[in-house]
């Protein structure tokens, strides 16, 4: 089996505890690994993760949170990082408007700069969306061409929809696992197994049974073995499945 965890935060752990996590990956199947930055520093920790660690890869940007922070450097730097050989992507970026860490305006301007350098790189957009799809969306449409996957999904079937008819993915993490996500298991449960893949957003959302922990990337095969349950598919197969779409997705070999 050959998983593929799209979207993790391997700079949040401790230098001294990350073998022994990638080392429990490995064992559980996980033979590649994103590392998501969410500010400059983030992601240049990321960017010497990927460096020094085989089959981990990395992605550049600046999560909505962090929006008030950003700055010209910042999108320099980023256009650099963006262009080193294991970059597989811009973000994670996007809008969230449930906690406004940053202010609204603020969030769609640094969203509509990293829109940009996406596409001026050619390079797949990670998506941060909390109760901003509409928005998302609109400003979205701008960039026809441009490869796109809503992290950590967990809207309703319509948003799942109207992401796939615009052309992108979805992933979805340990939520789906959680008692009380009945809405999103039916999303799960009847999605076009093309049109989604995996993650963990580690050390965040540890799946069941591990919820209540620090989440890691190993823990990936709880949500694998939960979806092919919920969809009546055969484990391997749904592993390969999703494994196919992430690799050409981030446009990797098989």
């Amino acid at each position: 089996m050959k998983l593929f965890d799209t979207h993790c935060h391997l700079d949040y752990y401790q230098s001294d505890e990350l073998e022994s996590i990638l080392e429990r990956a490995r064992e559980k199947g996980v033979k590649k690994i994103l590392t998501v930055g969410t500010n400059l520093e983030s992601s240049l920790r990321c960017s010497k993760i990927a460096d020094n660690k085989e089959n981990i890869f990395f992605s550049a940007g600046c999560h909505p949170h962090e929006a008030k922070d950003f700055s010209p450097r910042f999108i320099r730097e980023l256009k650099k990082l963006a262009k080193k050989k294991h970059c597989l992507a811009i973000g994670e970026t996007g809008l969230d408007y449930y906690y406004l860490h940053s202010p609204k305006k603020v969030q769609k301007e640094v969203f509509r700069q990293h829109l940009e350098l996406a596409a001026e790189l050619d390079l797949p957009l990670i998506i941060h969306s909390r109760q901003a799809l509409a928005e998302v969306v609109e400003m979205l449409s701008g960039f026809d061409s441009l490869s796109f996957v809503f992290h950590c999904f967990s809207g309703s079937f319509e948003d799942y929809l109207q992401i796939v008819e615009m052309g992108g993915y979805v992933s979805f993490a340990g939520i789906v696992t959680f008692k009380k996500t009945q809405e999103l298991k039916k999303v799960a449960k009847k999605a076009d197994n093309s049109k989604f893949f995996l993650e963990t957003d580690a050390p965040y959302l540890s799946p069941e049974p591990y919820r209540g922990r620090k989440n890691e990337p190993g823990y990936l095969r709880e949500i694998l073995n939960f979806l092919a349950e919920l969809r009546k598919e055969d484990k391997e197969e749904l592993a390969a499945k999703t494994t196919e779409n992430a690799l050409r997705f981030f446009r990797l070999p098989n």
